[in-house]
């Protein structure tokens, strides 16, 4: 895919959108909900009541540079990461 989109009204992150952004592909996501904790400033955030909003993200993603960091950020919630910070506690 070129971009993921998933501008949900609340999403805790929505683990399709860590999978696209471990492969590297950009995420728009909604600007509500958990998914910032984990996507940074990596994504494309977007008011999910606003159709403008969502439009000129996915466009601002799709044309646009891709930000530094999104794969790596996506990494490090890996099962086995998981895990291991499991053990840990």
């Amino acid at each position: 895919a070129r971009v993921h989109v998933l501008p949900s009204w609340y999403e805790l992150p929505g683990l399709v959108s860590l999978e696209a952004a471990s492969y590297g592909c950009p995420v728009v996501v909604a600007d509500n909900g958990t998914t910032a904790d984990y996507v940074g400033s990596s994504g494309w955030y977007v008011d999910p009541s606003n159709e403008l909003s969502i439009l000129n993200a996915v466009y601002a993603a799709y044309y646009g540079p891709a930000k530094a960091g999104l794969k790596e950020v996506a990494m490090k919630y890996s099962w086995e990461e998981t895990a291991e910070q499991t053990l840990k506690e």
